[in-house]
């Protein structure tokens, strides 16, 4: 179960999470990702992170965040609200594009995080 039914998506300790989600599933910063989940009370989340488009699976096609930050670690994170860290992947570079997708408008329970055209090798 994902707590206050938002992940975090953040390339090191440095980013900044966005303020509000501004009525949307997801919000940014240059630096971090803020993306609903379904509520605790009415089920669990799956999130899954891939470097590559091809192994994408095809039935979380709705897409929320097309676009890059900043990861200054070489890593990509998917966070709790509180800081614990759900997953992680090396992409070895300072910026990084980042699509995400989900599997429903509002309470998404499963979350596909696509990390691939990097910016700026480290």
């Amino acid at each position: 179960m994902v707590p206050n039914a938002v992940v975090l998506i953040d390339g090191g300790a440095s980013a900044v999470i966005p303020g509000s989600m501004d009525g949307g599933l997801a919000s940014s910063t240059p630096t971090c990702i803020a993306v609903g989940a379904t509520s605790p009370d009415d089920g669990s989340t799956t999130i899954r992170l891939t470097a590559a488009e091809k192994d994408r699976a095809t039935d979380v096609g709705l897409l929320v965040f097309d676009g890059s930050i900043e990861t200054p670690d070489g890593v990509v994170f998917i966070r709790s609200v509180e800081g614990a860290v759900y997953l992680s992947l090396g992409v070895g570079a300072s910026r990084t594009r980042l699509r995400v997708l989900v599997d429903h408008p509002q309470e998404p329970s499963r979350i596909e995080v696509v990390a691939g055209g990097v910016i700026g090798a480290r």
